[in-house]
């Protein structure tokens, strides 16, 4: 989708809502005219086609303007998320942006110039004259990394017109599931309704409210969702189809699901940064089986490990040795297995906790424990241990108040008869504290 037929395609949707949250609303038009507004506004700031601005972006409709903004001038947009505003340059020096544009006092933008290093990568963007998207991973092991990808190739898949379904944006908007809601809901003529908080309360309510039918989250928030009792309190009848991904399903908490929400389709996502969305179909809404790929999109699984190549996938990393071998084929890191064709996610192999020579997955244990009863939400890592090498160790946040003696030796009963020994949690610890990051993902610490 080249940046002229983008800006058509928007145009034609003219009256309709685009963007509905704790700002108001926003139509096409609307959206249209501050998209105008901020490419000038750019150009009085010098900024010229292939810079790279960096931001902390929101669901807002000046983020979302400035997005698109840049996307029709074919300039680079590096996404920060909203929680950076105190690191944003150094997200800026990581990557190489020209300039860095943030809010002033009174909640007016301000464009400053950077003096970039330059990079043969954002060099060889420009050179195809294409926008570019500069996504940063979150750091938790390391510094983040500055993932460079070709918006013209993202903007690619949306080019057929195709159903247009009112959307929650939930996922982080400056990380590639955001932008991929974002993107579809946008580019499809369809609203984009944001909760006022991320909570299974508010996200009820703003499915109610504003008959959303498509829900875009993750098995966490879901899980949190089911303990919350809001399903019921809500009239969900405008919800057509949840997907989830960025982390394991637990089948307990899919089927779960499936029974709370009967007649919702329950589909299951793949994709990163590094790759774009891979397209996929689950088997049926109670299976965390799916096949995935086709399109352009290639799998391959070696020894249990997924590789993966795709059409949307990155340039490389702004600030760090290439992740894609000469073949073009990046490895996910997640494991799998494989059954007729289809695949199902078992884990992240740098989180396989090796106890005496045998290999435990964390989200198998998982989804042991969130069945054990008065369990909110589990996070099962590895521990150093003198004699098994490894030890296997939860974190539990009880749903409601029990004694912790009684609560450990229930569900420490609860897991010897359905675990091999090796398996079992040989400490289980309590919290009150949230066990998700703020993308509402697992917090796993990983033990080398």
């Amino acid at each position: 989708m080249s940046a002229d037929f983008l800006h058509r395609r928007l145009q034609g949707f003219e009256n309709r809502p685009a963007l509905v949250g704790p700002e108001g609303e926003t139509r096409y038009c609307g959206l249209i005219e501050r998209i105008a507004e901020l490419r000038h506004w750019l150009g009085e700031n010098r900024v010229r086609r292939g810079d790279c601005v960096v931001f902390c972006s929101s669901y807002g409709a000046d983020d979302v303007a400035l997005f698109l903004a840049l996307a029709l001038g074919a300039q680079i947009a590096a996404l920060c998320g909203p929680e950076d505003t105190a690191t944003l340059e150094r997200f800026a020096a990581a990557a190489h942006a020209d300039f860095l544009v943030r809010r002033d006092s009174a909640g007016g933008l301000v464009c400053e110039r950077r003096n970039p290093s330059g990079h043969p990568l954002l060099d060889q963007l420009r050179e195809g004259g294409q926008a570019g998207l500069v996504l940063f991973s979150s750091g938790s092991t390391g510094a983040p990394k500055a993932t460079l990808l070709s918006l013209d190739r993202m903007f690619a898949r949306h080019n057929e017109p195709r159903l247009a379904q009112t959307t929650l944006g939930f996922l982080d908007s400056s990380h590639i599931g955001g932008v991929n809601t974002m993107l579809f809901t946008l580019c499809h003529g369809a609203c984009l309704v944001i909760p006022d908080e991320r909570t299974p309360a508010a996200v009820c309510r703003a499915i109610a409210r504003h008959g959303v039918s498509l829900l875009p989250t993750t098995p966490t928030f879901l899980n949190l969702l089911l303990m919350s009792d809001e399903i019921a309190r809500h009239d969900l009848s405008s919800l057509r189809v949840v997907t989830y991904g960025t982390e394991c399903m637990p089948p307990a908490t899919l089927r779960a699901l499936a029974a709370a929400l009967p007649g919702v389709r329950l589909k299951q996502t793949y994709g990163s940064t590094e790759l774009g969305i891979i397209p996929t179909r689950s088997h049926d809404d109670g299976s965390c089986w799916m096949n995935a790929g086709g399109g352009g999109f290639d799998l391959d699984i070696r020894d249990g490990h997924l590789f993966a190549r795709s059409p949307e996938q990155m340039l490389g990393y702004l600030n760090a040795p290439s992740a894609v071998n000469a073949d073009g084929w990046y490895d996910t890191g997640d494991l799998v297995e494989e059954r007729d064709g289809m695949i199902r996610i078992i884990g992240r192999a740098s989180e396989v906790i090796n106890v005496g020579g045998q290999k435990v997955l964390p989200g198998e244990v998982e989804n042991c424990l969130l069945q054990a009863g008065n369990v909110l939400d589990a996070v099962v890592e590895g521990r150093p241990n003198p004699v098994t090498g490894h030890a296997v160790t939860a974190r539990v946040r009880l749903r409601e108040q029990e004694g912790e003696e009684k609560a450990e030796a229930r569900i420490w009963a609860f897991c010897t008869a359905r675990l091999e020994e090796y398996k079992r949690p040989v400490l289980i610890q309590f919290t009150l504290q949230p066990l998700h990051s703020a993308r509402f993902k697992r917090r796993r610490q990983v033990t080398a």
